[in-house]
């Protein structure tokens, strides 16, 4: 009921890392709440209604059937967050070198299928989800700092991929902008790097000055992202050395 854009059974059981078997099941004994699609059993909230009661205090009592959309966005982004760190890599739909140069538009219907549509959901709207969170100005905690950090540091550029593969990239800015300005603020106060120290230090430290890195390279490369997806990598010029967590920078 809180996914921004309705997902089919198995891809819903995958974002959730549930048995595929067992959602299926429990939401077929929903259907006078959720209408499933005959094409690809996508289900649906019959009325939105439904969603403002049962997570209204005042209004659905019973704590055993009321939910806290703040909560269950938090959860979401992290199955987001886990998603991507399982399924990102470079070069998502193996395209070859020839393909490179080509146009987005010539090559996708070869890569259209390359990104599931769990991937496709996960890298779309997980600052979405995030961002119900932080403007409600509940903590993130620990997990979610934590997965942050790993997406900044070891997946930002596959994510630009996937996203111009999908051709989603209008909202590569805002998701990243919007994240930056409401996390780090609130976030524990971490400890400076000493003058010559080489080592690659605790990935939160780095995470928010790669958020701003990203933004700038968005702004720059925008019509690259657009049209190019392999490209992205060869642009990437502006992560400094110091934070090569980037295996194929």
């Amino acid at each position: 009921m809180l996914l921004h854009d309705p997902l089919p059974w198995d891809a819903l059981a995958q974002l959730i890392d549930e048995d595929a078997v067992v959602v299926l099941g429990t939401l077929s004994h929903l259907h006078s709440l959720l209408a499933p699609s005959e094409k690809d059993k996508t289900f649906r909230v019959h009325h939105q209604s439904f969603l403002d009661f049962i997570s209204d205090p005042t209004r659905c009592t019973d704590r055993q059937f009321r939910i806290d959309p703040t909560i269950h966005h938090l959860r979401i982004a992290k199955h987001c967050l886990r998603v991507m760190d399982h399924s990102l890599k470079p070069n998502l739909c193996g395209l070859q070198p020839n393909e490179l140069h080509q146009d987005r538009f010539q090559i996708l219907d070869c890569i259209q299928h390359g990104v599931s549509p769990c991937l496709a959901y996960a890298c779309t709207y997980w600052a979405s989800h995030l961002v119900v969170v932080l403007t409600s100005e509940v903590p993130l905690d620990s997990e979610a700092h934590q997965l942050l950090g790993r997406f900044a540091s070891k997946h930002l550029l596959t994510w630009l991929e996937a996203l111009s593969i999908i051709g989603c990239v209008d909202i590569v800015y805002a998701s990243l902008d919007t994240v930056r300005k409401n996390t780090w603020p609130r976030a524990p106060i971490l400890r400076e790097r000493s003058r010559g120290d080489n080592t690659r230090g605790c990935v939160m430290e780095i995470a928010p000055e790669l958020f701003n890195d990203g933004c700038r390279f968005i702004q720059w490369s925008s019509s690259i992202l657009l049209s190019f997806p392999m490209q992205i990598y060869d642009s990437a010029s502006f992560c400094p050395p110091q934070y090569s967590t980037f295996p194929y920078i």
